[in-house]
């Protein structure tokens, strides 16, 4: 299938052809939790610069990337069935441990708000609980985005095994219209905000963004962006374009049609990314992405942003006798969020995460053949 690349003037990457894995993936996951850590400590750069609710959307495109390529694997329609429940059964083997941790903390920690909403975090509905309630919860708000991708765990088999691969990318761009026009249905009927941001409708453009980039490389390979610098320039001048142009809606909508927009530039913007990051690139940005400091945040990232919302929720009545707020004092929250987060990571990873990981593969019954990281 190269012909698609030598037409655009480049070559195939033989690495991401045959499902190799870059490390730079783990940098682009050190990025996008430092992008949620920072903005949950205040650290808010206005309009073009705000980052924060991108490192979301991140996560939402690259996580469907690689659920998509291991969904892809497990087989034929019979043995597809079969192998889903062990899939689930491996999902939950990555998600539950550390997350159940954090809310047993919160819990044994006498938080009134983890104790009050267990029930709904416990099922994976933490994004009803946020548009139930109007407001984001100090020590659990960000759950709800682990909520949407469980939710999209459970459907997104289903959608892959009911749409033949040959027809997948007009599946993939008829759920990015479907979220763009969830959104604008939304805001022409003013439903509730909470509800267009957090509801899994809101979001399947990421999702099905991740899904179309895993398709492209299952169908044709990805590109080999070390050759044709001129259209590497050219791709990235175009992202960035891209990225002020969602930047200028976000912040300056004119009507609900152009407001509901940015959700699926940023996933192009992500898309491309995750791209860039699964190829391998050098120069500067390869050089960012491969920095051993983000590599190795990215590697513990599920743990840090699970813990670091409860652990500084704890933190913060102590802070505050101190004037060390949110408001007054983003950078210094943002240092003692990640120097007390990363070290719960690292020890949650290596005595709690990863025990599990290593007896679930160590089990016939469950363990997954490709061995593919999601």
């Amino acid at each position: 299938m190269d012909s698609l690349w030598h037409r655009l003037g480049w070559s195939r990457s033989e690495k991401t052809a045959a499902g190799g894995r870059s490390p730079q993936l783990d940098g682009l996951r050190g990025i996008a939790i430092l992008a949620v850590v920072l903005h949950h400590s205040g650290i808010r750069p206005d309009h073009f610069f705000d980052w924060g609710p991108f490192g979301v959307r991140l996560f939402f495109v690259l996580s469907a990337f690689l659920i998509t390529r291991s969904l892809w694997n497990l087989g034929g329609s019979a043995m597809y069935l079969q192998e889903l429940k062990k899939f689930h059964l491996r999902r939950f083997a990555r998600l539950l441990p550390a997350y159940l941790a954090a809310l047993l903390f919160g819990v044994l920690a006498g938080m009134e708000e983890v104790r009050e909403s267990l029930l709904w975090h416990l099922g994976f509905l933490s994004n009803f609980h946020l548009a139930q309630l109007g407001w984001f919860p100090a020590a659990t708000g960000h759950f709800w985005s682990l909520a949407v991708q469980e939710q999209f765990y459970i459907v997104w088999p289903f959608v892959l095994l009911a749409v033949p691969f040959r027809l997948f990318p007009w599946a993939a761009m008829g759920l990015v219209v479907f979220g763009y026009g969830f959104r604008v249905w939304c805001l022409e009927t003013d439903v509730p905000e909470f509800w267009r941001w957090f509801m899994l409708p809101g979001s399947v453009d990421s999702f099905a963004m991740g899904g179309l980039l895993a398709w492209v490389q299952c169908r044709h390979g990805f590109p080999a962006l070390h050759g044709g610098r001129t259209g590497f320039r050219i791709a990235a001048a175009g992202v960035l374009v891209l990225w002020i142009v969602n930047r200028a809606i976000r912040f300056y909508p004119v009507s609900p049609w152009v407001a509901a927009m940015p959700e699926v530039l940023e996933a192009v913007v992500a898309a491309a990314l995750v791209l860039v990051s699964a190829v391998g690139v050098g120069g500067t940005v390869g050089w960012v992405l491969s920095l051993r400091p983000l590599r190795f945040l990215g590697g513990i990232s599920y743990g840090v942003f699970v813990y670091h919302l409860v652990l500084f929720h704890l933190m913060e009545p102590g802070l505050a006798q101190y004037g060390i707020t949110r408001q007054s004092h983003p950078v210094a929250v943002a240092a003692l969020i990640l120097g007390v987060t990363v070290p719960i990571a690292m020890l949650s990873w290596r005595f709690l995460e990863q025990p599990v990981i290593n007896a679930m593969k160590g089990n016939p019954a469950v363990s997954d053949p490709s061995r593919n990281r999601a």
